[in-house]
């Protein structure tokens, strides 16, 4: 489902500096939920260029994998699952058990 797009109003204009640092200003951050430092990542679309925080992706990616699960699977049961096969994997192929010492 698509989401409506509506324009941050801002008092100062987003802007390119002379070394090619863009500006957010502080109505954009605001909006965005960002604090500094934190990454900010821009996806090409089109209609244009995304603006976004790797938080805020991350937390929609997330959320897309819980919408594909089935109904009877959490997505704290998959990662769960994921660290037990893992440390399963990791024991059978270094001979490391959980306590760390070697068969």
């Amino acid at each position: 489902m698509a989401t409506a797009l509506a324009p941050v109003k801002a008092d100062e204009p987003t802007e390119i500096q002379e070394d090619g640092k863009l500006v957010l200003p502080s109505e954009v951050r605001d909006a965005l939920g960002a604090k500094r430092p934190e990454d900010i990542l821009l996806f090409e679309s089109d209609q244009g260029v995304l603006v976004t925080t790797r938080k805020r992706y991350l937390n929609w990616v997330l959320d897309r994998i819980g919408e594909g699960l089935p109904d009877d699977v959490t997505l704290e049961e998959l990662i769960e699952s994921g660290r037990e096969i893992r440390g399963e994997l990791f024991e059978e192929y270094y001979g490391v058990g959980k306590t760390g010492e070697g068969h």
